[in-house]
């Protein structure tokens, strides 16, 4: 069964457990997807309206664009899964000969770089999100500042714990000059979205009171 259709309880039960899969980059995973999700609430609360008349269709547009990504999170929460598990799979293969040892060592490599696709998915649609924040600014349901607030925290959370993800998975990687354009890449990226992220919670807080 897919971790996604698992209850609550068995997802976390199974999180818990000494299997070294589901693990953070699920997590991370689940984390945006939360993000995602309380921002197409809001929408749905902003939507009919009378006082946010003006910002119906805009309310609209934003919360089928989260529902969107929060879908394709959820897909990344087996994905990130599968990947870790080919990667566990190719450094469990025999290296008792020279071609099994260069088999393995190619298998290792290929997975590792294969289990950074998930991750680096799950920091872009984080990402994503958080644009989608910062253009509705303003504009939504002002009753539901909390929940944006969480929004925010949840959708940074999922951007960082990706980037770990990443990270780790570059450190076993050989080929330096994928890692040193990846790591510049995300580096600015990360830097740039906790910037935003901490400025809209910021402001969040403070309208709390």
């Amino acid at each position: 069964m897919e971790l996604v259709e698992l209850k609550v309880r068995e997802f976390m039960d199974e999180l818990a457990s000494s299997s070294p899969a589901p693990g953070g980059g699920s997590v991370a995973a689940v984390e945006a997807a939360y993000g995602a999700s309380l921002l197409a609430m809001v929408c749905n609360l902003t939507l009919g309206r009378k006082k946010y008349a003006d910002y119906q269709e805009l309310a609209a547009e934003t919360e089928k664009k989260a529902q969107n990504l929060k879908e394709i999170l959820l897909l990344l929460v087996d994905e990130d899964t599968a990947a870790y598990n080919l990667v566990s799979a190719a450094y469990k293969l025999p290296k008792e000969t020279d071609e099994e040892k260069v088999y393995r060592k190619t298998r290792i490599q290929a997975g590792l770089k294969e289990s950074c696709q998930p991750p680096l998915k799950v920091m872009n649609l984080s990402m994503q999100c958080l644009d989608l924040l910062k253009a509705t600014w303003g504009y939504l349901n002002q009753s539901c500042m909390s929940d944006l607030y969480v929004a925010v925290a949840s959708l940074k959370t999922g951007l960082n714990g990706a980037y770990a993800n990443v990270l780790i998975n570059l450190s076993g990687i050989e080929d330096q000059r994928y890692v040193t354009e990846t790591k510049e890449k995300i580096g600015k990226e990360a830097e740039e979205y906790n910037s935003l992220a901490d400025s809209l919670m910021e402001e969040l807080f403070a309208r709390l009171g």
